[in-house]
């Protein structure tokens, strides 16, 4: 066992594994950055796109609501007179048929 360790280093101290050692060294951690930074970079540019083309439709949609009068005083004058009419024709509903189904309860009664 000793015979066997004393070999494996006596063979771990030799220049060519370490001059294997120092080349992969210097090939895998400059790889191992730039992808990396690459990786990071890359992320960072398709977030900016994916934020430059979410502010581009929603600035396409805000022109679209804006031009159409949607939200404009003269579209809400005239949403609230629909819904006045509209709250009005309830109410009145309300109140006929309270009154017929009052008058018929009492007459069944």
């Amino acid at each position: 066992m000793k015979q066997f360790l004393g070999r494996v280093l006596y063979f771990l101290r030799s220049m060519r594994v370490q001059v294997l050692i120092v080349f992969l060294m210097m090939g895998l951690v400059p790889l191992y950055l730039f992808s990396i930074i690459i990786t990071n970079a890359y992320e960072s540019r398709l977030v900016s796109q994916r934020v430059d083309e979410l502010q581009s439709y929603g600035t396409m949609i805000s022109n679209l609501v804006v031009s159409s009068g949607y939200l404009s005083i003269t579209t809400a004058r005239r949403s609230g007179r629909r819904l006045h009419r509209l709250q009005r024709s309830i109410r009145d509903a309300l109140f006929w048929s309270i009154r017929i189904f009052g008058s018929f309860t009492t007459h069944m009664s």
